[in-house]
């Protein structure tokens, strides 16, 4: 099982307000304490790295947006994160299966999970049992401590495939 490693947010987190701490712990929290895992059935295991951004308008009208590196958040913000799964060998691997912790004081929104064609599948107990992302209701999702993503074919080498989710920050 390999970790990841957080960018964007990451080298834009400086501030040394009470916030920008909690911010620092919970984005930080992510990688370093093993939140972000992945397996495959062959002896190498595929890289990952997790991107948090928040989406601000980019004119008054509301109608355009760009996505930022996530630096500064306030309750009831939704965070976007993108988690990068890359092979970097010369061999595909089969049956990779990406786990991914939800951080502490956020909730997830439902049915925001995706990625190239994954099965993916939602935790309620702190990773011990996964049950299909489908067919769950909101409030259920509100519960959600961790997200798997099962790749149902082999990732090819040098190949990267991108599973997405959301969150709104508490």
């Amino acid at each position: 099982m390999t970790t990841g490693k957080l960018i964007g947010a990451s080298r834009h987190l400086q501030g040394h307000t009470p916030i920008m701490k909690l911010v620092r712990q919970l984005i930080f929290g992510l990688v370093f304490w093993g939140a972000c895992s992945a397996q495959a059935a062959s002896s190498s295991q595929p890289e990952l790295e997790l991107i948090a951004e928040s989406r601000v308008p980019v004119d008054s009208s509301g109608d355009s947006y760009q996505f930022v590196p996530a630096e500064k958040l306030v309750q009831g913000q939704e965070i976007f994160y993108t988690l990068r799964i890359h092979n970097p060998t010369d061999q595909p691997l089969s049956e990779v299966r990406v786990v991914q912790a939800l951080p502490v004081n956020t909730h997830y929104v439902a049915g925001s999970a995706s990625g190239a064609g994954a099965l993916i599948s939602l935790s309620y107990d702190g990773g011990q049992t996964f049950f299909s992302a489908s067919g769950r209701n909101a409030a259920q999702d509100k519960t959600c401590t961790h997200i798997r993503w099962e790749l149902p074919y082999a990732l090819a080498p040098k190949v990267v495939v991108l599973a997405r989710f959301r969150v709104v920050f508490q």
